[in-house]
């Protein structure tokens, strides 16, 4: 979770390029609200090569994403929020990838 801010993200660093196919992100069910309208970026080093925008209010606690055969491999995954006192989060997000 990140503190309450102006445009907030959390990102991971895969430490490796991978052909990312699916994320899942799990979050809590009591605080859905907070995750509205958040976007996903698949980035190798600081550029980014796709991006998902996620909008409206989660329907449940796990929300999967799934990535296109078109995206290029990437090394972070970021989670950002726009707008002002807003927080990211998450209680576990999964990256999964060909290997």
């Amino acid at each position: 979770m990140t503190r309450w801010q102006k445009d907030p993200y959390w990102y991971v660093d895969l430490e490796g390029d991978f052909e990312i196919t699916v994320i899942k992100l799990h979050l809590n069910e009591r605080k859905l609200n907070r995750m509205t309208r958040f976007k996903l970026h698949i980035l190798d080093g600081e550029v980014e090569v796709w991006e998902y925008k996620y909008r409206g209010e989660p329907a449940s606690p796990t929300i999967v994403i799934d990535v296109p055969e078109t995206a290029a491999a990437g090394n972070k995954v970021k989670i950002s929020l726009t707008g002002r006192t807003r927080t990211v989060e998450l209680k576990e997000v999964e990256v999964m990838a060909h290997a």
